[in-house]
């Protein structure tokens, strides 16, 4: 399920899209993004 966290996340990433910030914080989007859109889809 979606969480404030998961557009939390969304907005700082929409503030500062780079590669070097994504991967700082890739562990950030697999748990708030990717698994809930994953479990969205099931």
């Amino acid at each position: 399920m979606f969480s404030k966290k998961t557009f939390e996340f969304l907005t700082q990433l929409n503030q500062n899209n780079n590669r070097d910030r994504f991967n700082d914080h890739k562990s950030q989007y697999e748990e708030y993004v990717k698994e809930p859109a994953l479990d969205f889809n099931r």
